[in-house]
């Protein structure tokens, strides 16, 4: 049937967007369907969630028939130590459950998987008190580690989480709608990043000329720096700047390590400071090198993302 989500959030902490994207999308297209039929899901929880590779499961388990299991929910809290942590608004204001609650507890689970579980983690009964900030701005809760990568995707996951029902989408057809073109944009990013490598493969790697105009753009730029290479190989450090280029091509988000964690702590010991690494963002040092046009833009748009 698959690992629990619950189970890969614990081994890999969270999940990058393009994946969550992927899952949003299949959920969403399965909840379309059994709204179709009459079914409700209500709850969306991390343990009954299976992902089998690339595809996500609902377990069929839990999903309930409209008919009076509404009116028999309504006013009363029926939970775990699991649930409570996936609480909608309406649960926590006594409200009816409605097909817009299926959407915001599938807004709940893409901000888990995004951020590694819930964003107000509930341990005691005093932790309820918590949600209505949520409740109201759950934007507030959105982590930058995706955030800045995904703007799209937050845009359709504040709208699954708004307090209002009806400020909600009005029905999982149109988030599918909004989905689709944020999976080929993020399809397209994977794309750029291929074309990258290979770039880098081709035009730059073990090439010592490369290297050599990259340090002396560099250094001409940042003269301060000059000083850290002082007592090193040059030729080691053209091994060690191919070294983090492979590694920053290929940086997944998510737990750490990440493949950028080594050279990340290799360099806590210079003290650099956040003006340090400006110039690897301007256009001349980037493009130190002769490529085709394309290219250049796939290495802009890759080391983008």
């Amino acid at each position: 049937m698959g690992t629990t989500l619950s189970h890969v959030l614990h081994q890999r902490n969270r999940l990058p967007p393009d994946e969550v994207v992927s899952y949003v999308r299949q959920l969403a297209r399965a909840l379309d369907e059994a709204h179709q039929h009459g079914l409700s899901r209500r709850k969306l929880l991390a343990s009954n969630l299976f992902l089998d590779g690339s595809r996500i499961r609902l377990s069929p388990l839990v999903l309930l028939l409209q008919s009076n299991q509404a009116n028999r929910e309504h006013g009363t809290l029926y939970t775990t130590n699991e649930a409570i942590n996936y609480i909608s608004p309406e649960q926590y204001y006594g409200q009816p459950l409605q097909d817009t609650t299926d959407q915001y507890a599938l807004g709940f689970i893409a901000l888990s998987m995004l951020q590694g579980g819930p964003p107000v983690p509930i341990k005691q009964l005093a932790d309820l008190a918590k949600l209505p900030s949520f409740f109201d701005d759950p934007r507030k809760f959105f982590d930058k580690t995706w955030l800045d990568r995904a703007p799209g995707l937050s845009r359709v996951i504040a709208r699954m989480l708004c307090k209002e029902p009806r400020q909600r989408w009005d029905s999982m057809a149109e988030i599918l709608n909004a989905i689709e073109p944020l999976q080929r944009s993020l399809h397209r990013q994977e794309v750029h990043v291929g074309d990258a490598k290979r770039s880098y493969c081709r035009y730059c790697q073990g090439k010592t000329a490369f290297y050599r105009t990259f340090y002396s753009m560099f250094f001409r730029r940042s003269p301060a720096t000059e000083g850290l290479f002082a007592n090193g190989s040059m030729d080691r450090q053209y091994e060690m700047i191919d070294e983090a280029i492979e590694r920053l091509l290929n940086f997944r988000e998510g737990a750490e390590p990440t493949t950028l964690s080594r050279t990340r702590d290799a360099h806590r010991r210079f003290h650099l400071a956040p003006s340090d690494f400006d110039h690897f963002t301007t256009p001349s040092l980037r493009h130190s090198w002769r490529w085709e046009n394309e290219t250049r833009k796939c290495w802009t748009l890759g080391m983008r993302y």
